[in-house]
């Protein structure tokens, strides 16, 4: 699961630092502006985001996902809900590398100690 994480207004202002970051290709640019420009706690997967172009299957997205990881935009985390069941939860950011995923899944970043989206539930982090 992709979600969204946290943002002060309701449109996306994209910095110079991501129109100019050369670690990504301008396909992981385009995506990780896509990501951004969606409300707080908006969840999506990388099978749905191929499914709405035509132009960029599956493994396009996936590899441009890993650009945005590499780069520090994309935080991956595992987390096991009260059954046990165990999923990984993604948190795309505009902010790379000061990223942090506490033990219930919520995103903060070193800068400004904002909460992540989404509610807290049982879950916790290994």
């Amino acid at each position: 699961m992709i979600r969204r994480g946290p943002r002060p207004d309701r449109y996306v202002i994209i910095g110079n630092e991501i129109a100019r970051d050369d670690r990504l290709s301008f396909r992981a640019r385009g995506l990780l502006t896509y990501l951004l420009s969606m409300p707080e706690g908006w969840r999506t997967n990388s099978n749905q985001l191929a499914a709405q172009t035509p132009r960029e299957g599956r493994d396009a997205i996936r590899t441009a996902l890993r650009e945005l990881e590499t780069a520090g935009y994309l935080t991956r985390c595992r987390l096991q809900d009260a059954a046990g069941r165990w999923h990984t939860e993604t948190i795309v950011t505009d902010r790379p590398g000061d990223n942090h995923v506490d033990n219930a899944g919520q995103l903060s970043t070193a800068e400004d100690g904002l909460a992540g989206a989404g509610s807290s539930g049982p879950n916790r982090r290994t």
